[in-house]
């Protein structure tokens, strides 16, 4: 499961795990911006220690010391980027910083690098899916939150090969409070080939 740009928001965030766990997912990737130290809290309330959470610190999190007192074994939160393995793929988590171009740039940089199959980022709060081609570096973007409007859903389905392109994803923001929506994704690989989901939820 990939989170982002919690902004403390309680109740989404703990819609959002419990859903997850119905799920069965083994860990969750996180792209910044908790804000405040019981919201990580939270999550180490909610998770059970089978569950991994791994994830950037954003450009908003004020005290950095009293949030890694919430810290547990099945927890890693540290300064971007963070570079991880799902699997056998080579993932890196970002949060991002400056403007969307900005953040974009940077992810796509590091997509184009070759180094990674995987690439998750956060801080713009647009839920968007990228991919790009191992061989013409050409690049299928997905704006999820026009798909979400357009098609009048809460879910979209995407089928992935990352044995052909690099996947960079940005779940979206959890708080929902500049969108208007919140959304996370989740993310089922076997090898090099799988599936991404998008949940994206008006703000009532």
């Amino acid at each position: 499961m990939i989170i982002s740009d919690i902004h403390d928001h309680l109740l989404n965030l703990e819609k959002a795990l419990r859903f997850g766990l119905n799920e069965k997912i083994q860990q969750i990737i996180f792209c910044g911006d908790l804000v405040s130290p019981f919201t990580l809290r939270k999550i180490s309330e909610i998770l059970p220690s089978s569950t991994f959470f791994r994830g950037v610190f954003g450009n908003n999190e004020g005290d950095k010391l009293t949030i890694m007192k919430f810290i547990k074994e099945n927890i890693l939160l540290k300064e971007q980027p963070l570079f991880t393995k799902i699997g056998d793929l080579n993932s890196v988590i970002i949060h991002g910083s400056g403007s969307v171009e900005e953040t974009e740039k940077i992810a796509l940089s590091l997509a184009k690098s070759l180094n990674f199959d995987l690439i998750f980022f956060g801080h713009t709060h647009l839920p968007k899916l990228i991919l790009l081609s191992k061989d013409t570096l050409q690049l299928n973007v997905t704006d999820l939150l026009k798909e979400f409007k357009e098609k009048n859903t809460t879910k979209l389905e995407f089928q992935i090969d990352l044995s052909e392109s690099v996947l960079i994803l940005n779940p979206g923001e959890l708080c929902g409070w500049l969108t208007g929506y919140t959304s996370y994704a989740i993310l089922r690989v076997d090898g090099k080939r799988g599936s991404i989901t998008y949940y994206g939820y008006p703000m009532t």
